[in-house]
Order: C-alpha cells, then sequence, then structure tokens
C-alpha cells in the first residue's frame, strides 16, 4: 500500500450497516483509528450511523473525532463505495498527496 505519509493508520475495509444506504457504498475504508465500530458511529445505530455519515460527506474525507487513545481529538480518514480495491486506490493517492 505504500508508507502512510498523513497518520492515518491504521486502515480498516468494512461492509458497511443498511446496504450502503447512510453511507452512500456498500464498503467503508476508515484509517487513523484502530476499532471504527467502538470509536466511531459509522456502524452504529440508525440515527448516529445516519449522522456519522452526513457529516462525512459534508466535510470529509478527513473528519475529526475524540480521540479514543488519550484526551483531545484527533483526525481520521472516512469513504465509502461500492468497490473496496477502489476506496484503497482513492486512500493511497489522498495520503501520498502532501
Amino acid at each position: 500500500m505504500g508508507a502512510v505519509k498523513r497518520g492515518f493508520y491504521p486502515v480498516v475495509i468494512q461492509e458497511t450497516r443498511y446496504s450502503g444506504a447512510y453511507s452512500g457504498g456498500q464498503w467503508a475504508l476508515i484509517a487513523g483509528v484502530y476499532d471504527p465500530d467502538a470509536h466511531t458511529e459509522a456502524f452504529g445505530g440508525d440515527g448516529p450511523c445516519h449522522s456519522f455519515w452526513l457529516n462525512a460527506q459534508r466535510d470529509g474525507p478527513v473528519l475529526t473525532i475524540d480521540d479514543p487513545y488519550r484526551d483531545g481529538e484527533r483526525d481520521i480518514y472516512v469513504a465509502s463505495g461500492d468497490d473496496p480495491n477502489a476506496l484503497v486506490n482513492d486512500f493511497v493517492a489522498f495520503d501520498a498527496d502532501p
């Protein structure tokens, strides 16, 4: 995948909930947090999941979340789509761009 230049590590690719109704795709790529299920609402209940993906569409692909590992906030990379390979390619291109 190449070197991570912006610190978005690890990279998690996971099927989305609700058949992609909120995320806009069957797959999500979230980078910068070890457990997106526990530390984001990307795969949460109906309302929180919907809000998370609305924010991602409006403000993404980089979102700021409460840092689950230390006090403060952290940036994460968020994308969704129907082809996980395309998500990886887009992430690599984004991460390589300074």
